[in-house]
């Protein structure tokens, strides 16, 4: 759970109340972030797949307001499909320009309603990216490209709760930002 935190500090366990369905999850990590708290707890036991909220509140203060999330959902039975690949800022079909951030728009038809960020998977050329936002009812797929991929052609597939796309190919221009130490990785194992 990340929550609002402007106090300096973390708040003591016992001060922290987790709550699922309605039912107690103690805190099993609790952190300063530096978007305010970040607080892990256990799923409480025979919780069933489908969806769910979570609520907190620390010491006496007010619950929070339920946030839902999903748990084990199933495979999703219906195709999933990609409608087109696009730039995410030029909107041009069929590539991404690292000259432009390595931003990639994927549009799709299938996604579940239950689709986002934490669920949906893009594959660019094998290597697997989380993407940043997902819009179900606009099919909207947003991701950056990983560092590790460059100039060429790349199949692109969509994954989302055990459903696979099959492949559209994007053409990749430009050169992906350095990543930092590893031209000093390639040096030492030339010589």
């Amino acid at each position: 759970m990340w929550c609002a935190w402007a106090t300096e500090g973390v708040p003591a366990f016992e001060d922290v109340f987790p709550e699922i369905d309605g039912v107690g999850a103690p805190p099993f990590w609790c952190s300063r972030v530096t978007e305010g708290l970040h607080v892990t707890v256990r799923i409480p036991p025979a919780l069933g797949a489908g969806r769910h909220e979570a609520r907190i509140k620390f010491g006496r203060s007010r619950w929070s307001e339920p946030r839902e999330f999903f748990c084990d959902l199933p495979p999703v039975s219906n195709a999933i499909e990609i409608i087109s690949v696009q730039d995410g800022v030029t909107w041009r079909t069929g590539e991404v320009d690292w000259g432009n951030g390595g931003w990639l728009t994927v549009w799709t038809n299938g996604l579940s309603p239950e689709a986002d960020a934490g669920n949906t998977v893009v594959e660019i050329g094998g290597i697997p990216h989380w993407p940043e936002a997902v819009d179900v009812s606009r099919g909207q797929v947003n991701v950056r490209l990983r560092q590790v991929v460059r100039a060429g052609s790349h199949a692109v597939v969509v994954v989302h709760r055990g459903t696979r796309t099959p492949a559209e190919m994007v053409q990749v221009t430009g050169d992906a930002p350095r990543i930092k130490g590893l031209e000093t990785l390639s040096k030492g194992s030339a010589s």
